[in-house]
């Protein structure tokens, strides 16, 4: 059994056009371990927060960073935290 839960902060028109959130997620394995997946195993999780940026309904942009909680021996990315930058345009 797991849990995973979401909640994204937005801020409309911070300056004309540009459109800001604030994603942050936390996830954590209360009891027992996946059949399917190494990394969902109990009293392990990761947590992440982030910034996403849209501007003119046509440029967006995050840069949020992951990092992931437990013992070693017990969550096999304990050491893996990354950032992960992304920039879209709609044409």
């Amino acid at each position: 059994m797991a849990f995973h839960a979401n909640f994204t902060q937005q801020y409309f028109q911070v300056l004309p056009g540009l459109d800001l959130s604030v994603p942050l997620g936390f996830g954590y394995g209360l009891v027992g371990n996946s059949s399917v997946d190494d990394a969902q195993n109990a009293h392990t999780g990761n947590f992440e927060i982030g910034l996403a940026a849209k501007y003119l309904t046509v440029w967006e942009g995050s840069l949020s960073f992951t990092h992931f909680m437990g013992a070693p021996a017990r969550q096999p990315l304990a050491d893996r935290d990354f950032l992960a930058l992304t920039v879209q345009r709609t044409f």
